[in-house]
């Protein structure tokens, strides 16, 4: 039982870490594209 509930914390974390590397692609994504304008506008 101990050896289940450790699975199941470990598969949040891994969740959590999943969605924040998601979240912080995004934001690099739209980060290269502002760069990307702005040397457009230049």
């Amino acid at each position: 039982m101990k050896h289940r509930i450790s699975i199941s914390i470990s598969e949040q974390i891994l969740l959590k870490l999943k969605e924040r590397m998601r979240n912080e692609r995004i934001a690099n994504q739209s980060s290269i594209v502002e760069k990307a304008v702005e040397k457009f506008l230049e």
